[in-house]
């Protein structure tokens, strides 16, 4: 018999539901400006992706290595449709975020499950 892991992503969309608030995950655009040949470059839009996103859980004293993980980082339960790319920044309680990691749970067919953001300041 099969996971289901169906079933194991709408669990973790309602507790993320449940306990999160909307928000929204962005990629600033650039102004086009010139190439090196000096030709026009078109301008790229900001990449905005809407969701539902957790309070804010601190990275436990011993994950902080130094490297990977810093003092002052934390971690935040992400859900949408799209997922979020290194470097995106997030607003939480009125302070942005950037992307720093993410971890995602997908199963061997490709539902994913959850996406946990590691975020940094």
């Amino acid at each position: 018999m099969a996971h289901d892991y169906a079933g194991d992503r709408q669990l973790a969309e309602d507790l993320i539901t449940e306990y999160g608030a909307a928000s929204t995950v962005i990629k600033k655009g650039t102004t086009g400006g010139t190439d090196a040949w000096g030709d026009p470059k078109p301008d790229e839009p900001d990449i905005v992706i809407d969701g539902i996103i957790t309070p804010w859980l601190d990275a436990k004293t011993r994950e902080i290595d130094g490297e990977n993980i810093l003092r002052g980082d934390g971690f935040v339960y992400f859900h949408s449709e799209v997922e979020p790319e290194i470097n995106m920044q997030t607003t939480l309680n009125g302070k942005t975020f950037r992307i720093v990691n993410t971890k995602v749970l997908d199963s061997v067919d490709g539902t994913n499950v959850y996406r946990r953001l590691q975020l940094r300041t």
